[in-house]
């Protein structure tokens, strides 16, 4: 197949005068949701065509991956169609000019509801489950053009709205297990070529999601083939390879063109090919990381293998016969904290083997199991492997590479699934202890290291205090007692103005750490389908480093649970009278010695009757007693207290507060709460030595 072959393959849609059945489907949903949800009526004009991004600045897409395919969804616009749009979302006047992180908000907030509702219609008339990935955001003219490049035809239908002003188009492209490998393959066709190269190697990560379950076993193998040596032509690292690539990609081309049970027959392999790390069935790819991220990932890391260390400790105490239930409610905390965050970092495999640890330790605390044999080895087993993955993690920081996938973090993540499920499992018992776990050498790390960012102000007054210091210095020696005593008393007016500044130049702002609030209230909104934007007030109030650190978690567990538990979804806000989209308010101000931190929201607030009927059930308050509705609250902070219907990937343990309520105690602060129902809740931080 030549390249000519290949890169026509943009021209089909040319033919097809209609939108494909599902992306008709999508637009459907489209209209739907935006006549119900926001009374704005969407039609339709002119014909489909081929995306152009002349003219246009914004835009999000979504994609979803199923057993027949997989499709990509998105909408674009120009800056006064994308700037209407996010009028109507968030009941702005036409005076209003919203900014750009609340215009992506709202396309991206539509992309979510919509590609949800495709899913449950196909889930539910086709019968195909299909995986819905992260939405991603174009902010600039230049994205929209990048995103135009794609090999695999990208069809366009203009919506029109009398509500909305400018012009905004709905995207959709269709991807065969054939396109993907024929997109793939043309990406090849100009080897010098990173980005080029790197979107082939997308294509063929997106074609194995697709046909993994579905394909011969000799045709997935020569894909995950294909995906690692392709990363080591992008990597410069056996070059050779790319040739053998073209040979395979065009043999699954012919295979798959018949079936995808129809084994191919695999080219003649290289001579020298290059090695892979045990386990690890996935290429790795450069990826760049901004110095927020990078800060983000050293702290998970840190804190990670602080607390892995600390899981151990008390696996081998439940081990030696000391059970009890705080130390398995610690060793659960550990697990549900890391789950969270390792989220949050898109690192897939350390989330799904942390949750499934959880899973186990969950049925231990509700007492449905011992912590014993399989289910103590399995426990020793995770906090190993993970902690390996971790020190994994920072090396491929470190080189500037995707985060390395595990086939070991899957492989045991089945064995803790299939023990739940009453399944005798083999594990490596008893022996394989924190002993096992590889030790980090101290100061490899380059790229993730701890900085502290310091005010020009503070240096230029560092720059005065210095010389004066010197200055007082040289006068000491050859002084008279009276001239003495005058030095000293400058000399210590001058340090203490120099221990001062240096206190003050070791305080941090809480900005980093509130964005970083913000950077994961927006993934969590993506994953809850709820709408919701967090709002920030005090950002540069300048506290401890320490109490930076020690406050991310309890931020992290509260802002989950405020998404997950406490703002409704868009139809129940519509008929309380709310705005559909939820609000979050994270503030920080200083009184002087100490610091406050609130964090509302205006959902449904606390269920006190709830709270109630679940302490009383769980023994903590009598039946005849009714505790102060203060009282009450303080309840959610008991350890295993939730009152969710149901536990989500993301919050519903009773796991949560209970963290927040020991970190924070830790800081020696303490944490209050107001609530309304209907009308929200405020958690109050409480910090008397924060500076």
């Amino acid at each position: 197949m030549t390249r000519g072959e290949h890169t026509s393959i943009g021209k089909l849609v040319a033919k097809c005068p209609e939108l494909p059945l599902r992306a008709a489907l999508a637009l459907d949903e489209m209209q739907r949701i935006c006549r119900s949800m926001f009374e704005v009526t969407l039609s339709p004009s002119g014909p489909p065509g081929l995306f152009d991004p002349s003219q246009l600045e914004f835009g999000a897409c979504i994609s979803l991956v199923g057993e027949s395919g997989s499709w990509e969804l998105a909408l674009f616009g120009d800056s006064l169609g994308c700037a209407s749009l996010a009028r109507v979302f968030f009941v702005m006047g036409e005076d209003q000019q919203p900014a750009p992180d609340e215009i992506v908000d709202a396309m991206g907030e539509l992309m979510n509801m919509v590609s949800g509702a495709v899913k449950t219609r196909i889930d539910t008339r086709e019968h195909e489950k299909l995986t819905i990935g992260i939405p991603i955001f174009q902010t600039s003219p230049a994205d929209c053009k990048k995103y135009a490049t794609k090999v695999i035809p990208l069809i366009t239908q203009r919506v029109i709205s009398r509500e909305i002003a400018g012009n905004l188009y709905m995207i959709w492209s269709e991807r065969s297990p054939v396109m993907l490998l024929q997109e793939a393959r043309a990406c090849l066709a100009l080897p010098e070529d990173k980005l080029a190269l790197s979107n082939g190697l997308a294509a063929i990560h997106e074609l194995l999601e697709v046909v993994t379950d579905i394909a011969a076993a000799e045709n997935v193998a020569a894909i995950v083939q294909c995906q690692r040596l392709l990363t080591d032509v992008i990597n410069e690292n056996g070059g050779r390879s790319i040739a053998y690539v073209e040979r395979v990609l065009d043999a699954l081309i012919e295979a798959f063109g018949e079936d995808l049970l129809l084994p191919l027959q695999m080219p003649e392999a290289p001579k020298a090919e290059p090695t892979r790390d045990e386990g690890n069935d996935q290429p790795l790819v450069h990826v760049e990381r901004d110095e927020e991220t990078l800060e983000m990932l050293g702290e998970f890391l840190a804190e990670s293998q602080e607390g892995l260390e600390k899981c151990d400790e008390l696996l081998m105490k439940i081990e030696a016969g000391h059970a009890d239930k705080d130390s398995i409610a610690a060793v659960f905390r550990q697990f549900h904290t890391i789950k969270g965050i390792a989220s949050f970092h898109a690192l897939t495999d350390v989330e799904q083997l942390a949750h499934a640890t959880e899973n186990v330790l969950a049925s231990v605390r509700d007492g449905k199991r011992a912590l014993e044999g399989a289910a103590l080895d399995l426990a020793f087993e995770s906090t190993a492997l993970l902690s390996r993955i971790m020190v994994d993690v920072r090396s491929s920081v470190e080189k500037g590479l995707a985060f390395p996938p595990s086939g070991a973090a899957r492989a045991l993540k089945g064995k803790l699934d299939a023990l739940l499920r009453g399944e005798v499992v083999e594990t490596t018992g008893p022996a394989r202890r924190s002993s096992d776990r590889p030790a980090e050498e101290a100061g490899a790390s380059t790229l993730i290291k701890e900085t502290v960012k310091v005010d020009i102000d503070e240096l230029n007054e560092l720059d005065i205090l210095l010389p004066a210091l010197r200055q007082v210095w040289k006068k000491l020696d050859g002084s008279s007692a009276l001239e003495l005593a005058s030095l000293r008393a400058q000399f210590g007016d001058l340090l203490g103005k120099a221990e001062t500044l240096s206190t003050r130049m070791r305080l941090v702002p809480l900005r980093a750490l509130f964005q970083k609030m913000t950077r994961m209230a927006r993934d969590l909104t993506k994953k809850t389908e709820k709408l919701a934007r967090i709002v920030l007030e005090g950002e540069d109030t300048r506290v401890g480093r320490n109490v930076v650190e020690k406050l991310n978690g309890p931020l992290v567990h509260m802002i989950r649970n405020a998404i997950d538990h406490g703002l409704e979804d868009a139809e129940t806000r519509r008929a309380a009278g709310k705005p559909l989209m939820g609000s979050i308010r994270l503030a920080a101000r200083a009184e002087t010695t100490r610091l406050l931190i609130e964090l509302s929201d205006d959902g449904k607030g606390l269920d006190a009757e709830a709270i109630l009927k679940k302490a009383r059930a769980k023994g903590l308050i009598s039946a005849d007693t009714r505790p102060s509705e203060k009282d009450l609250f303080a309840l959610i902070f008991e350890p295993g207290f939730s009152t969710a219907a149901q536990v989500t990937a993301i919050s519903g343990r009773g796991v949560g507060m209970d963290v927040v309520r020991r970190d924070i105690e830790a800081l020696g602060g303490s944490i209050e709460i107001d609530s309304r129902a209907g009308h929200g809740s405020t958690f109050r931080i409480i910090l008397e030595h924060a500076f």
